[in-house]
């Protein structure tokens, strides 16, 4: 096709042509073709059905999206499509027909981010072990031709189950400061307190550390809600008789449970420690927030340290079987090795982006996982716990006005847009919330008039930057031109003093939280 457009035979092939409306070759060709064409199937001869499927449409223009969106109102059998795209400015209703948008009865729309964490858990399990048995050899794959798909590469044997309990006991065994050993000397006795609350039963063992992360953050619980401090003695073991009666209400412990990863980043980030001991299958699966291509990235690092500790060619089919094969779990420190390198490699695929806007796009990031991570785990700031995973940026660009000479403004906003709006593109955020007032709808281009937008960085940037694997869910609002001081290129601002910069202000107003979901096996939830 491209061979022929260069030659110019596409546009001959246009001139004999009659005119048509849009669509009209397209639905006459396809039907002639099925009338020609008949499949056997076990249910008898059908008339075969042509589906058109189109990937990446969040980089049309407005006036695209309103003609493809034309092409599916008026498609019937045997054509049908599958449109596909990222980010919250796809307009999927327009079309170029009088009175005619698109409506339910014309498409079903499906959006992945309401899909449920077990729903993408089972998909990620499905698509590894299909990936890695049509990876082995064919003695391999005979051998397990009668057993479950799942059962290839069970990820839940293979990756195990680490909650944040589990990863404190860590830091705290790693650790020589006297802070740790007082928290589990108390966290012992609380055990006992606290039986029969936050899912405590029985003494510790490997299924049932020690609650840590519950001891954590009642030491530093000032009793009022949201209120904390940020240290703690063994004075304040007192408390904990105190809050007694609190511990079986189930707000209470659900309280609780919302702010363990904020726990963990913050009793990490007071001992010094840069590195969490993050693994097992919740974690994984979470970094990969939702996309099944960042599953497979991050799964990919924790087989090439497997085969950097077992000293094997990682490139051959032999050491792939033996990782598939093997039915014993992945170590703890190699599945962590492989998370951070996998954070490693997202950060350096940024920069080696080619677009004119990635170095505005790389700052962006930068900063806002600078603060980001300042908001969730700075150890010397009690909103840490109090606001546990603050994160969700809201903007809100200005309606358009009459420009000046000189204001400055407008241009600004327009440069922190694009940025935005690439790092949505590629992937690098999250949009959570996305709304336009009435004088933003164009007929050109999606531009930023009017709208408010909300989002959060990737969580497979978490372990680089230091913030909560699980994502943010706490909403704090941040100016236009704030942002502008990253996207600048003729005055570079330092990222991590712009996050501290920011992170100083007082206050950054929340607008509210998202809803958590826990993943049913978490040992912590």
């Amino acid at each position: 096709m491209n061979e022929a457009a260069g030659r110019g035979l596409i546009q001959e092939l246009n001139q004999r042509l009659p005119g048509r409306e849009p669509g009209e070759l397209l639905a006459y060709v396809a039907a002639q073709l099925s009338a020609s064409i008949r499949l056997i199937t076990p249910l008898g001869r059908t008339q075969p059905a042509f589906k058109f499927c189109l990937d990446d449409c969040e980089v049309l223009s407005l006036l695209q999206q309103k003609s493809l969106n034309s092409l599916v109102r008026t498609s019937q059998f045997p054509v049908s499509w599958v449109v596909s795209s990222v980010g919250a400015f796809y307009d999927s209703t327009e079309t170029f027909l009088g009175q005619q948008p698109l409506t339910d009865a014309d498409r079903r729309v499906i959006s992945l981010d309401d899909r449920g964490d077990e729903d993408f858990r089972e998909l990620c399990q499905a698509v590894v072990s299909l990936r890695l048995l049509f990876s082995v050899s064919e003695s391999v794959r005979t051998a397990h031709a009668n057993k479950a798909l799942a059962d290839f590469f069970p990820l839940d044997a293979r990756l195990g189950r680490r909650g944040v309990n589990d990863m404190m006991a860590v830091i705290a065994q790693r650790s020589a400061s006297p802070m740790p050993k007082l928290l589990v000397s108390i966290a012992e006795r609380f055990q006992a307190l606290a039986k029969g609350a936050f899912g405590i039963v029985g003494a510790p063992s490997k299924s049932r550390p020690l609650p840590l992360y519950q001891t954590y953050l009642l030491l530093l619980w000032q009793g009022r809600e949201d209120s904390f401090k940020v240290t703690f003695d063994a004075q304040d073991e007192a408390k904990l008789t105190a809050y007694e009666s609190s511990y079986n209400t189930p707000a209470f412990q659900a309280w609780i449970r919302r702010k363990q990863r904020a726990a963990l980043l913050h009793f990490a980030a007071a001992l010094g420690f840069r590195r969490l001991p993050l693994g097992g299958a919740a974690a994984v699966v979470s970094l990969a927030d939702g996309s099944i291509r960042d599953f497979l990235e991050i799964l990919g690092e924790i087989y090439a340290a497997y085969a950097k500790d077992h000293r094997f060619d990682i490139r051959s089919t032999e050491s792939l079987e033996r990782f598939a094969s093997s039915r014993t779990q992945i170590g703890w420190d190699t599945q962590t090795t492989g998370i951070y390198n996998a954070s490693e490699a997202y950060i350096d695929g940024v920069s080696g982006r080619a677009e004119r806007t990635a170095d505005a796009v790389l700052r962006l990031l930068d900063g806002l996982g600078q603060l980001t991570s300042l908001l969730q785990s700075d150890p010397s700031d009690p909103t840490v716990l109090g606001r546990a995973e603050r994160g969700i940026f809201s903007i809100r660009f200005s309606s358009p006005t009459r420009n000046y000479i000189g204001d400055a403004a407008p241009s600004r906003e327009q440069a922190v847009w694009k940025a935005i709006r690439q790092a949505e593109i590629a992937g690098y955020i999250r949009t959570t919330e996305a709304r336009s007032s009435d004088a933003s709808k164009t007929t050109g281009e999606p531009d930023h008039h009017g709208r408010t937008i909300s989002f959060r960085l990737h969580r497979r940037f978490a372990p680089h930057f230091r913030f909560s694997y699980r994502g943010a869910y706490e909403v704090v609002t941040i100016a236009a031109t704030d942002l502008w001081a990253l996207c600048d290129e003729r005055v570079p601002v330092d990222a991590k003093a712009w996050a501290t910069d920011m992170a100083n202000r007082t206050p950054l107003s929340g607008l509210g939280q998202l809803p958590l979901q826990f993943y049913s096996d978490d040992p912590d939830a």
